[in-house]
C-alpha cells in the first residue's frame, strides 16, 4: 500500500509544471531507500524521528524583517532554515487564536521540535514527541540558498513559489516540526519555499460541542 501512494504521487509530480525538479528530489529520496525492507525503513525513520537534523551550519545568519521585528534564522548547506517560527498564539483553551506577535526580534536557528498536545503513539519506535504544548502553532520555513537573506532591510527580489505542508495523524496526532519533515532538501533541488506547519490536535483544535442552545465550534 504504501508503494502504491508512492508511486501514485511520482505519477502527479509528473504531470505538475515542476515535474523535473520534483523528479530529482524524488530520485534522491529512491537512492536512500533502495533495497531496504518496510521493517528496515521504519527502523531508521524511527531512529531518525528521534535525533537532532545532522546538519553543519555554513556560518551565516539569514535574516527577515517581519512586522517590527527580524528573524534570524541559520544557514545550512541546502537552505535557509527558520525553525518554529511562530504564526499564532493560543490564548484560551478551546478558542480561537490570535494572531503571533511581530514585535521584537525573534531568534529561529535552533531545532526544539516543538508539537501541540497529542497522545504519544509509536514510542518503541523513537518516535515520541517530548516537546509538546498548548501554545504550539509555529511554522519550520526553508528557502533556498540562491536567495540573498544577508540584510533584513533589502528583501530579496526573488519571487519562488512555496510548498506548504500538512502533516498527516488523523488530526489527532503529529507535527509539522518533525525532522521526517526536513524540507531544506526539497527546497534546494525544486528552488522552492517549503513551509512545514503546526495545528492544534484533537479536542483542543477540533472540539464541537453545544452550550446553552449554540453549537460551538472551535
Amino acid at each position: 500500500m504504501k508503494v502504491f501512494i508512492f508511486c501514485l504521487f511520482i505519477l502527479i509530480s509528473a504531470k505538475s509544471s515542476h515535474s523535473n525538479e520534483i523528479g530529482q528530489a524524488l530520485v534522491k529520496i529512491l537512492d536512500h531507500v533502495t533495497g531496504e525492507t518496510t521493517n528496515q525503513i521504519e527502523e531508521n525513520v524511527g531512529r531518525f524521528s528521534n535525533q537532532p537534523i545532522d546538519a553543519p551550519s555554513t556560518g551565516g545568519v539569514p535574516m527577515v524583517k517581519v512586522g517590527d521585528g527580524t528573524l534570524s534564522g541559520i544557514d545550512l548547506p541546502e537552505a535557509h532554515a527558520f525553525y518554529s517560527v511562530p504564526y499564532g498564539k493560543v490564548t484560551t483553551r478551546f478558542g480561537y487564536s490570535t494572531p503571533a506577535d511581530t514585535h521584537g526580534d525573534l531568534d529561529v536557528s535552533t531545532i526544539d521540535q516543538l508539537a501541540c498536545y497529542q497522545r504519544k503513539a509509536n514510542c518503541s519506535k523513537g518516535r515520541c514527541l517530548n516537546n509538546l504544548s498548548e501554545d504550539c502553532l509555529v511554522l519550520n520555513i526553508h528557502v533556498p540558498t540562491s536567495v540573498d537573506l544577508s540584510d533584513p532591510l533589502t528583501p530579496p527580489s526573488d519571487r519562488l513559489p512555496v510548498l506548504l505542508w500538512l502533516h498527516g495523524g488523523g488530526f489527532a496526532t503529529g507535527s509539522g516540526t518533525s525532522p521526517l519533515y526536513d524540507g531544506r532538501y526539497l527546497s534546494d533541488v525544486t528552488n522552492t519555499i517549503v513551509v512545514s506547519i503546526n495545528y492544534r490536535l484533537g479536542a483542543f483544535g477540533f472540539l464541537v460541542y453545544e452550550e446553552n442552545g449554540e453549537t460551538i465550534v472551535n
